[in-house]
């Protein structure tokens, strides 16, 4: 994983994800919302055609907030669904991520 640069306070790397080692962009940016930070995300893939003029691209955004004064009953949701159990479940996803040509 190479670091390639931050944008606006955005994480900026590529990384190979998926049974063909696609190349894909991955952002990751922290929006405070009001008294909420929100976690987000993104990753690009894409897959090229042979001569490398087309491509086709999946994208796949994470979304992660949590919420500050959380009722009581919720509570134990934000124990158990942590933003490092969100990227975890990602990374089975995107391993298993595979892109049909048929240019």
């Amino acid at each position: 994983m190479k670091q390639y640069g931050k944008l606006k306070g955005e994480k900026v790397t590529i990384n190979n994800y998926g049974k063909e080692n696609y190349s894909c962009l991955v952002i990751e940016k922290i929006k405070p919302y009001m008294k909420i930070k929100k976690k987000i995300k993104i990753y690009s893939c894409y897959k090229f055609n042979p001569s490398h003029t087309k491509y086709k691209k999946v994208t796949t955004i994470l979304t992660y907030t949590k919420a500050p004064n959380l009722p009581a009953k919720y509570k134990h949701l934000a124990k158990e669904y942590t933003y490092q159990d969100l990227q975890n479940r990602a990374k089975r996803m995107l391993d298993s991520l595979y892109i049909k040509d048929g240019w």
